[in-house]
């Protein structure tokens, strides 16, 4: 077999491999289950909560608050919306409160977290803050855990197609699921 062939099957083959190992859901792998996931909220609960309380100290910073992201466990990106325009401004900073307990969620195996609607602008998107904990991009499927912005309320996330709860204290189960979600409106 020719050398160039042999190094192309090689490229090919490592980013597979490791997308089949680390739970990317290229190859069809279900989301962990519900008993899962509520393990990994009672062994990290108190990071949980406190990048929680971060992320809801953004809403005070920003008046016009549409959705904060991170996916690194040192920076945060902030998007804000002017009242009136569909333009986002985007932000990235470094995060510095609650450091500690978001890098501690990444090493549990939180894929990103999110915070999506404000209380400061009329926005329709679901008001919650979520921690995708395990997604198949080529099926739109997430899931992870869930809480409301509304104390007491029930979260929602994009495409939800399930929750359940797993703390007494308004914690949830979610997956997301857009072809699911899609069929059944």
């Amino acid at each position: 077999m020719n050398r160039y062939i042999k190094v192309l099957i090689a490229v090919l083959c490592i980013p597979i491999t490791a997308c089949a190992f680390s739970g990317c859901g290229l190859f069809g792998q279900k989301p962990p289950g519900e008993d899962k996931i509520k393990s990994v909220f009672t062994e990290n609960e108190a990071a949980f909560k406190a990048s929680a309380k971060y992320l809801l100290s953004f809403e005070e910073k920003f008046s016009n608050l549409d959705n904060v992201y991170i996916t690194k466990p040192d920076e945060v990106t902030v998007y804000t919306r002017q009242p009136g325009t569909v333009y986002l401004d985007k932000k990235v900073m470094k995060i510095e409160e609650a450091a500690e307990d978001i890098s501690a969620l990444f090493s549990a195996g939180c894929k990103s977290i999110g915070m999506s609607g404000s209380a400061n602008i009329n926005s329709s998107s679901p008001s919650s803050i979520y921690y995708r904990m395990w997604s198949a991009t080529i099926y739109d499927i997430d899931c992870g855990i869930a809480v409301s912005k509304d104390e007491g309320g029930t979260p929602k996330t994009e495409f939800m197609t399930k929750l359940s709860p797993i703390s007494d204290d308004g914690w949830y189960y979610y997956v997301s699921d857009y072809e699911e979600w899609r069929e059944a409106r």
